[in-house]
């Protein structure tokens, strides 16, 4: 089930701290190992080490390594809010300040914290996180589904945990695509797109995940493509509709089609 911000209760198995430190508010401990369980959600804590700093206005854990049950976190994580009572309105209460040099999330656990209307591959990340969870800034990003799948760039999402109905702002600086890759998670994808095999993009995504406005520079093995397209994707994915503008520049129809006899260079705008 979904990890419940505001009444979750975690059944220690394992935990090992050192060097306790005391001053008025704030409280110091380097953890060494802790393992842990939420058996509400089935969410578990495999392994954790930090240094922790607490307060009463936030929660700070440096050199952190922790690990869930497909998952990893690696780096910094900070917790800011008023005070104690804020972590009960976790999402909207509570800023984050993240920053991971390696971090590796698996749909199984994202699972417990967003809900996932699609299917989505395991995601490779570094960058920065800030801001709320319902109202997040992500920046010099670097996601990746694979060697030959990333993006890098920056972001905004409004409206999670429900990932339906997250609004995301999303400027790609460079990226690299290979179609078939993504078509899991891009319903009713043509073929067409899917044998263009591997592309580098660049460009904006806005809207959600069911409807949004691609405008992006597409460069493939068979030419260059330039779209400022919008993607219906309704309840049923096989009534997607695409509507927008397409430029095509010098784009090798004939390797494409696997017909070079009546198909050759193709220049297109419309």
């Amino acid at each position: 089930g979904m990890f419940d911000y505001s009444h979750f209760t975690l059944e220690i198995s394992e935990g090992t701290m050192s060097e306790f430190r005391f001053l008025k508010d704030s409280i110091h401990v380097k953890v060494e190992s802790f393992m842990a369980a939420d058996h509400a959600s089935g969410f578990s804590i495999k392994s954790w080490s930090s240094d922790v700093d607490l307060t009463d206005k936030g929660l700070w854990l440096a050199e952190l390594s922790l690990k869930t049950n497909e998952s990893y976190i690696g780096d910094f994580v900070g917790l800011e809010f008023n005070g104690f009572d804020d972590l009960g309105y976790f999402t909207d209460s509570v800023f984050l300040d993240l920053s991971f040099d390696d971090l590796y999330l698996h749909p199984s656990d994202l699972k417990y914290f967003a809900q996932l209307s699609s299917e989505i591959p395991p995601l490779k990340f570094t960058g920065a996180v800030t801001g709320k969870i319902d109202n997040l800034s992500l920046s010099d990003i670097n996601a990746s589904i694979s060697n030959q799948t990333y993006l890098q760039g920056d972001a905004n999402l409004i409206g999670l945990p429900n990932i339906s109905e997250t609004f995301i702002d999303l400027d790609i600086e460079h990226g690299q695509v290979r179609a078939r890759e993504i078509s899991k998670m891009i319903p009713n994808l043509p073929d067409e797109v899917v044998e263009l095999g591997l592309l580098e993009i660049e460009g904006t995504f806005l809207g959600f995940v069911s409807d949004f406005v691609l405008k992006a520079d597409l460069k493939s093995g068979e030419g260059r493509i330039v779209t400022d397209l919008n993607l219906k994707i309704p309840q049923d994915p096989t009534e997607a509709v695409y509507s927008g503008n397409l430029k095509i520049s010098n784009f090798n129809a004939g390797a494409f089609m696997d017909d070079r006899k009546t198909a050759q260079m193709l220049n297109f705008d419309g």
